[in-house]
């Protein structure tokens, strides 16, 4: 029962650090972050093209 405890915090600790690696690697060729314009503006509009919430 340990050995299985053991191997699931292994597993677990081996997904995080290849996820972040992933992230890192994608990073470098698009961005991921919105700049703070985007934000201001509105993700739905800026991305999509489309008003969220019409008022």
């Amino acid at each position: 029962m340990e050995a299985s405890g053991r191997d699931c915090c292994h597993v677990r600790f081996f997904v995080a650090v290849v996820t972040y690696v992933i992230i890192k690697v994608v990073n470098v060729f698009f961005k991921i972050r919105a700049t703070e314009e985007e934000e201001s503006v509105g993700l739905d509009l800026t991305m999509h093209g489309e008003k969220a919430y019409q008022d």
